[in-house]
């Protein structure tokens, strides 16, 4: 079968059809001008009837044949003979460019294969996402093809093939190396380190008000600098919960003593909820192991991605980036807590730029499928499916799947009824 053949499916036969019709109805009309002739001659029929239905059998004779004739030769398939506009933009592994500027990965080899079987000459131009979305909607762009999502919002703007691969989303995180001196640093933050320092001052303000108090009228706190810390001991063990032995003997030195027993409860319990925080703020990066878990962290993504569309459905607050790159180079230097984005893409730029540094988490969520966009009504639609249909079923894309991500193409989508395929649109 041609591409021009693929394309329009009967559209020679409809032309044929056209053509059978349009002799018959000049065969039918060539008789019916014979008759009013002939009658004119004979004086059967008035003249000026007569010339009227004559007039009018000539032009129903000859306007309409040629207008079914234009119809029978117009080419089947103008897309066989144009050169379409095939946008595009990277997303390894499933649209990237090399160095010379050729296109690769697996949905251009796959849409070279699309091209190849029907017959389509094409070229690429490349965009950004909205680039891309824009294109498909207004027709700028015949087909768009990389690592589009078909999400029901973008199939009321354009259409969409059938779905070439299945995936979801997945979170990226830092790899953390656990060592004595991370430990040290994560316990000894700024926000700790200053809590300390109060705590100490507060201290020392009490038991130097209470060697004030009871160095002149008690004996344990007289003399000089050995009074001072005994004020100081004093100071810390009822802060503790543990009071000294060295009870102040003085009304002031008493009443300063309850005060204290109070006021320390207090104290303490603040600077233990501090060393907490402290604590689970610099292990958060090590606690996250799925989506409900976003919701306590800094979290990041592509702007007006996919990703970004679930994580506003979730509630969960996101920094948006222009770019996958500029994203997890934010989590590399801790930025961000987390980043959420397509699982092969993370899986793709973690292995071959952040090995070290960042991993990805097992969880995958928000089942997807992505297609090639394309202008709504576009009459490639159904032979691009009924390629893909055939393709991704193929030894040849087991081989193209297992070449750029490793893997064999167990999340390629399954195949929808043929209802769905010919009968009616899909979402």
């Amino acid at each position: 079968m041609s591409g021009a053949e693929a394309t329009f499916g009967s559209g020679p036969f409809l032309a044929l059809a056209e053509r059978h019709r349009a002799s018959s109805r000049r065969a039918t009309l060539a008789q019916i001008l014979m008759s009013k002739l002939s009658s004119t001659r004979r004086g059967a029929a008035p003249p000026s009837v007569s010339r009227l239905a004559i007039l009018v059998a000539t032009f129903w004779l000859f306007l309409p044949g040629v207008g079914f004739c234009q119809v029978a030769e117009q080419p089947t398939s103008p897309s066989a003979t144009a050169t379409l506009t095939v946008g595009t933009k990277e997303a390894p592994p499933f649209a990237m460019k090399t160095p010379s500027g050729e296109w690769e990965g697996i949905s251009i080899d796959l849409w070279r294969r699309i091209a190849d079987e029907l017959g389509l000459k094409y070229q690429f131009k490349e965009e950004s996402l909205p680039g891309l979305l824009k294109g498909s909607a207004d027709g700028s762009l015949d087909a768009a093809v990389g690592a589009l999502t078909i999400t029901a919002e973008r199939e009321q703007r354009f259409d969409f093939s059938q779905p070439f691969y299945e995936t979801g989303l997945s979170i990226a995180v830092h790899k953390e190396h656990m060592n004595w001196w991370s430990v040290i640093q994560s316990i000894f933050s700024k926000n700790l380190l200053l809590g300390v320092l109060g705590l100490l001052g507060v201290l020392m303000t009490v038991g130097t008000i209470l060697w004030l108090l009871e160095r002149r009228k008690n004996h344990h706190f007289d003399g000089g600098l050995a009074g001072f810390f005994s004020g100081l001991l004093w100071s810390a063990t009822t802060a503790a919960g543990h009071p000294h032995h060295k009870a102040p003997n003085t009304i002031a030195g008493e009443l300063l003593a309850i005060a204290w027993m109070l006021t320390s409860v207090l104290l303490i319990s603040t600077f233990t909820a501090l060393i907490a925080s402290a604590l689970t703020t610099t292990q958060l990066r090590g606690t996250i192991h799925g989506v409900d878990d976003l919701r306590s962290v800094r979290v990041g993504t592509v702007n007006g991605s996919e990703a970004g569309d679930y994580l506003h459905g979730q509630r969960i607050n996101f920094r948006p980036f222009t770019d996958l790159n500029s994203g997890l180079a934010a989590l590399k230097d801790r930025q961000i807590d987390a980043f959420v984005y397509d699982r092969p893409l993370l899986a793709w730029q973690i292995t071959r730029n952040f090995p070290d540094s960042l991993q990805l988490l097992q969880p995958v969520f928000d089942k997807q499928t992505y297609g090639i966009a394309m202008p709504t009504g576009s009459k490639l639609r159904e032979a691009i499916d009924r390629v893909i249909l055939s393709e991704t079923r193929s030894d040849w894309w087991e081989k193209t799947t297992f070449r750029y991500i490793g893997e064999s193409p167990g999340h390629r989508a399954e195949p929808p009824s043929e209802v769905a395929l010919f009968g009616h649109r899909h979402h």
